[in-house]
């Protein structure tokens, strides 16, 4: 069912603490719509209900309020999108969700309880995507050995991208030994990152991803 002004407002369903478990006051029909840099959701609003709390991750604690009326003069939901999980819980605001009864701001320390009937993320209120498409990371390096007859060499190693990229993302090994060594500075976007490497003169250098983010990043020499 897609949201139209014809199922907005109406008493049909009043939030109070005796009809959490009522389905005419739950969230239903999420949906998520990709707007470049950014996703808007969308949801059948139940009628009565006034106010949101949308939960961003997986975490309970403050979530962000969103009325009625904004979502009527935004047509949705917007949020940036973020690489890796995605996650959006919607559901009905209740007087139970700040312990003041007051509608609990974007900075509240008060968690929203998933436990109570109108808090449990479902396929109808909740929404989960991957966003995957790696970012690239260039390396340049050159290779210059110390001096005349020396054992060691000094690899200059220039590292780039168009986005950011974490800290301990990317990963270098000497080809003389098994040891992974990680880039720990952070990676900023069109802001090359330059390192020196000293390594046996016979050494050459391999560059990784580190696999526990290896869907998002990739690699490019």
């Amino acid at each position: 069912m897609e949201v139209t002004n014809n199922n907005f407002g109406g008493d049909a369903c009043k939030i109070t603490n005796n009809n959490l478990g009522n389905d005419a006051c739950k969230i239903t029909n999420i949906k998520c719509r990709d707007d470049g840099g950014k996703i808007t959701l969308t949801w059948h609003w139940p009628e009565g209900v006034e106010q949101v709390h949308i939960f961003i991750g997986d975490t309970v604690a403050s979530p962000k309020l969103y009325t009625l009326q904004e979502y009527k003069k935004r047509g949705g939901f917007s949020a940036k999108k973020c690489r890796g999980v995605n996650m959006f819980s919607v559901f009905p605001f209740t007087p139970d969700d700040d312990a003041s009864g007051a509608p609990a701001s974007d900075d509240s320390d008060t968690p929203a309880a998933y436990q109570s009937p109108s808090h449990t993320p479902t396929s109808e209120n909740t929404i989960r995507f991957i966003v995957t498409t790696p970012i690239t990371c260039t390396v340049t390096e050159k290779s210059t050995p110390l001096a005349f007859a020396t054992r060691y060499k000094n690899h200059e190693i220039t590292l780039s991208a168009p986005h950011d990229i974490p800290s301990d993302t990317i990963c270098y090994a000497k080809s003389s030994t098994n040891a992974i060594f990680t880039f720990t500075d952070p990676l900023y976007a069109n802001q090359p990152l330059t390192r020196t490497i000293r390594t046996e003169k016979d050494d050459h250098l391999s560059f990784y991803i580190n696999k526990d983010v290896s869907p998002l990043y990739t690699i490019k020499n």
